[in-house]
């Protein structure tokens, strides 16, 4: 389903959606993202979105939520992630690193709430590194 005039913000939209099946993103909120994009494409729709659900993150981190607020964390990296491709190139749009950083902070938090995560050393093409 083409949700964007645009074939590329489609395809940006076709990565937020692939990620529905990890709880990462919602269709519903997809398609709203989608009919909040201005047409003339300087858009701040994905990054409003990400914005939203930090705060919802806050609001369930202080009501001691912690799983919920994880996930609003995820939520926002996944959309951040999707507001900086348009961004890309040289040099370098102050909103790739604002959104950038507004990624990494969202994502740093996540990683330490709900169930603990530890490093897992594996075996690829041949060397071994921490993950």
């Amino acid at each position: 389903m083409q949700l964007f005039s645009d074939s590329l913000h489609n395809e940006f939209a076709g990565i937020a959606t692939a990620w529905i099946g990890a709880g990462a993103a919602d269709y519903g909120e997809v398609m709203a993202i989608a009919e909040a994009f201005p047409r003339d494409g300087d858009d701040a729709a994905w990054s409003a979105a990400a914005d939203r659900h930090v705060e919802l993150a806050e609001e369930a981190l202080t009501a001691g939520h912690e799983i919920t607020g994880q996930g609003h964390l995820f939520r926002a990296v996944g959309f951040y992630g999707v507001a900086i491709k348009p961004w890309f190139g040289t040099p370098v749009d102050q909103r790739m690193r604002d959104g950038l950083e507004n990624l990494t902070a969202a994502f740093e938090r996540a990683i330490v709430l709900g169930p603990r995560l530890r490093h897992v050393r594996m075996c690829m093409h041949g060397r071994t590194g921490q993950v």
